[in-house]
């Protein structure tokens, strides 16, 4: 059972590169401006979903947050080199921001037990999400210049990323039932397989 846990994070890490590069690639390919995916499916990454996921499903913590991490780190590496910018995502000051708050995920997926229900899941990841919104968009206020480091600078920071947190928490929802559900499915099979043999 472990081993298919971490073929299907290994596999989704895989996914999670392609998903978060296709907008870019196809952007410079000039097939569809990068502004036309922001609200697609193809802009909503695994990323946070396989956090959450190796946080309660994989015994080998270390993998449950090396693989995720992999997959932001290759893919912000692909995206600067697509984009010409080595910069674009991977020395932005926000980065750490964002890492934070996807460990913070994990750890949140750490305190899922194997018999919680998909109501806890549920609720676990959308306050994982809802905690990764507000530390990197307050990470995004300090470090930039794009809002007046002000209360009211802070409060358009955080009403203008909305649209941000409603891709993540569809992100999670997408992601969070082929990784949860997907587990769940080929277990329950390949327990249904071992009792026929035996």
């Amino acid at each position: 059972m472990n081993s298919l846990r971490t073929r299907l994070v290994l596999g989704m890490t895989a996914l999670a590169v392609v998903v978060r590069i296709a907008p870019y690639l196809a952007d410079r390919a000039g097939l569809l401006p990068l502004a036309d995916f922001s609200g697609s499916l193809l802009s909503v990454a695994p990323v946070s979903a396989m956090f959450l996921f190796g946080g309660a499903r994989l015994k080998n913590r270390g993998l449950g947050l090396l693989a995720p991490l992999a997959a932001l780190v290759i893919s912000d590496v692909l995206i600067g080199a697509i984009m010409a910018d080595p910069l674009f995502y991977t020395l932005d000051p926000t980065r750490g921001a964002v890492v934070f708050g996807m460990i913070l995920i994990a750890g949140l997926g750490g305190t899922l037990s194997e018999e919680a229900s998909p109501l806890r899941i549920a609720g676990t990841a959308v306050v994982g999400e809802v905690l990764f919104y507000l530390v990197t968009n307050f990470a995004f206020w300090i470090f930039t210049d794009w809002y007046p480091h002000t209360a009211a600078g802070l409060v358009t920071n955080y009403t203008l990323a909305l649209p941000f947190l409603g891709r993540q928490l569809l992100g999670m929802a997408v992601w969070g039932t082929v990784l949860f559900g997907g587990l769940a499915w080929a277990e329950r099979g390949v327990r249904h397989s071992a009792r026929q043999w035996s």
